[in-house]
């Protein structure tokens, strides 16, 4: 079983980012998604979350919950991050401890350049789209709320106030009748 500190030299020399960026606390999209793959293979090998945080630059166990949550989202923009993460589950089934120490690389290297900002813009874009929706059905279902909790108006036609009569004379006759065979 490997370390996590071997998962994350799996990770450098698969990708080609160096462990110090892996470890550190930069922002740059390449080093986060292979650092939350690196979580999520780590995961895999058995390591709780406060372990790993640990390994990778003192973070806590929020900040790798939450790297795990988000590897759907890196997945979209850096199509090559599932394939990594499988790379990275075979070597660290069959790597030998303290493969820092060695001289092992792997036969092939995987490219993580995330996808072109346009394809970038069209995922984002798609994602406030959903967004937007999501809001407008809201808005749609309060409408239709507050139409059920209006009043009856005087505005009514006598059809209309001859059918809520009606209606409201069948419930009473069902609660009369509800009462009289039930007590």
């Amino acid at each position: 079983m490997a370390r996590v500190a071997d998962i994350i030299t799996i990770a450098s020399r698969l990708t080609g980012v160096s462990e110090h960026h892996i470890r550190g606390a930069s922002r740059k999209r390449e080093y986060i998604a292979v650092r939350f793959a690196v979580y999520a293979v780590s995961r895999d090998q058995g390591f709780s979350f406060p372990e790993i945080g640990a390994f990778v630059g003192g973070r806590d166990h929020s900040s790798v919950i939450n790297g795990v949550r988000q590897i759907p989202t890196y997945e979209r923009i850096f199509p090559n991050l599932a394939p990594l993460m499988d790379a990275m589950r075979a070597y660290a089934e069959h790597c030998e401890p303290f493969l820092a120490d060695t001289g092992w690389r792997p036969s092939v290297g995987i490219d993580m350049t995330p996808l072109a900002m346009s394809d970038y813009a069209a995922v984002k874009a798609a994602a406030q789209e959903r967004n937007r929706a999501r809001l407008r059905l809201r808005r749609e279902q309060d409408k239709i709320k507050a139409a059920e909790a209006e009043p009856v108006t005087e505005e009514l036609d006598h059809i209309e106030r001859a059918d809520i009569d009606y209606r409201l004379m069948m419930m009473r006759g069902s609660e009369a009748l509800r009462e009289a065979l039930f007590t």
